[in-house]
């Protein structure tokens, strides 16, 4: 099943509109307070940190190993203090093996702040948890390779694409909240801005245990190398923070770290 909104490149360019005039318009999803689904969180990077450091520090603990350049930008970002930049070559941070990224047949949330730069001519990685053999998933922000539409937004299983929210849905140089959710009717829901640009049945058992990979797939593919900048990456297992296909108001601050 995949549902495109014929009002959705309308509905993300008033979106757009606004979070260009005041970036701070929209209150959900982050500053301050708690998150009552804090106990579900898989991993949270704020992207924190001195301009040009390769430390990537996760409130929830895990590890995250960097390649190439990838580095903490502080001169860059919609909110908060930093993100994460990323030449689209050989930049990109990794965790070890894990069970929180192993999402089995139940509900998860992956989500950030995004921003591309050649979005017409890469298929970049966003989240990519399909290691090796196992099964799981991968979120990617651009196109124009692959036989993939130019700056779009799609995911793909082990054994391809399941769906892309169609050409020109995103821009180059442009913040985005980015997210990708199963819900309890195994349905994936892509959102941008708040705004649904897709939703596809998946009924996979993905792995119990996996890999995770930020601004790379893994398998090294140098054409799936995210270009740009991401901040705010937050995965939730066991939740679908965004369920039903309805509009929502995107982050204009930090996630809460409780």
């Amino acid at each position: 099943m995949i549902d495109r909104s014929g009002n959705v490149k309308a509905a993300l360019r008033s979106r757009q509109r606004g979070f260009i005039i005041n970036p701070f318009r929209f209150g959900g999803g982050g500053g301050g307070g708690t998150d009552p689904d804090f106990a579900s969180v898989s991993a949270l990077l704020p992207m924190t940190g001195a301009d040009g450091s390769t430390t990537f520090t996760d409130i929830i603990g895990n590890t995250w190993t960097p390649s190439g350049n990838a580095q903490i930008d502080t001169a860059l970002k919609p909110f908060g203090t930093g993100s994460m930049l990323l030449d689209g070559t050989g930049d990109y941070i990794e965790t070890g093996d894990s069970t929180r990224f192993g999402f089995g047949s139940g509900l998860y949330t992956m989500e950030c702040m995004i921003y591309g730069t050649t979005l017409d001519s890469v298929v970049g990685s966003v989240f990519e948890t399909r290691t090796g053999s196992n099964t799981g998933v991968q979120l990617f922000f651009g196109g124009g390779d692959f036989s993939q539409p130019a700056n779009t937004v799609g995911v793909s299983s082990n054994t391809g694409v399941l769906a892309t929210a169609g050409a020109g849905v995103v821009s180059n140089n442009t913040w985005y909240h980015l997210a990708l959710v199963r819900d309890t009717s195994n349905v994936l829901r892509c959102y941008l801005d708040g705004v649904q640009v897709f939703s596809v049945t998946d009924s996979r058992t993905y792995a119990s245990s996996s890999t995770c990979f930020i601004g790379s797939d893994a398998f090294g593919t140098a054409a799936q190398r995210f270009p740009g900048s991401i901040t705010q990456a937050r995965i939730t297992k066991g939740v679908c923070r965004y369920p039903g296909g309805t509009t929502f108001t995107p982050p204009s601050a930090p996630f809460p770290t409780s």
